[in-house]
């Protein structure tokens, strides 16, 4: 008896660890490529507003300009996270209400995650796709656990 329920307790274990993989697969995919959502192009505005960047994550077409637009009076300091990276802008302090910065994003196919130095919690992304690889005739495989894809 005590066999089988060291065994079930096992097998309960696994369940739990293959659902949270799978629910982190899913997420994963969702947040990077949202089926359908085709990238912006032209000007993209991201409000600063408290400490949130709205929006937060954004998809665009190389050649977009993105503005920073400071809503309110809040002293932010949007910073790359990896300041080295091609393509990135410096780091740019923002203190008065309707501040705007503004960058062109050129190089495809990055990703650039930022943040707020003021404001820990409030952070960003944008990804600029690259526009030289063929759309995909179908969606993407579901993720599995065992994928290499995950």
């Amino acid at each position: 008896m005590f066999r089988n329920h060291e065994s079930l307790r096992g097998s309960r274990r696994l369940i739990v660890v293959v659902s949270l993989l799978a629910a982190a697969c899913i997420a994963d995919d969702l947040a990077i490529d949202p089926v359908g959502e085709q990238p912006l192009s032209g000007q993209v505005d991201v409000d600063l507003s408290g400490d949130s960047f709205s929006p937060d994550v954004i998809t665009i077409k190389p050649g977009t300009t993105v503005r920073w637009v400071n809503v309110g009076p809040v002293l932010h300091a949007i910073t790359p996270e990896r300041p080295t990276q091609t393509g990135v802008w410096t780091r740019r302090v923002m203190q008065n209400a309707n501040e705007v910065f503004q960058y062109k994003f050129t190089v495809m196919g990055e990703d650039y995650q930022y943040y707020c130095e003021r404001h820990p919690n409030m952070s960003g992304w944008i990804n600029v796709v690259d526009t030289t690889r063929a759309a995909p005739d179908t969606a993407p495989p579901p993720c599995t656990v065992y994928s290499t894809t995950c």
